[in-house]
């Protein structure tokens, strides 16, 4: 499943201690939208692999 990093992140920040700056808020927005990318790469990988392979099967069929 690929996450939505901006919502994810905004979650992360809307559910945050509201004694953090803005700017340590900011910081946590940011750092929670790099790790769902991080989290979601391999999985993009995966899926763009599978459509290059399912490309590559249907042509051989012509």
């Amino acid at each position: 499943m690929i996450i939505d990093a901006e919502k994810f992140a905004l979650a992360v920040v809307s559910s945050s201690s509201s004694e953090l700056s803005i700017k340590e808020k900011i910081k946590l927005y940011e750092d929670a939208v790099q790790t769902v990318k991080d989290y979601n790469q391999p999985q993009i990988e995966n899926q763009q692999q599978q459509n290059i392979d399912n490309a590559e099967a249907f042509l051989k069929i012509f």
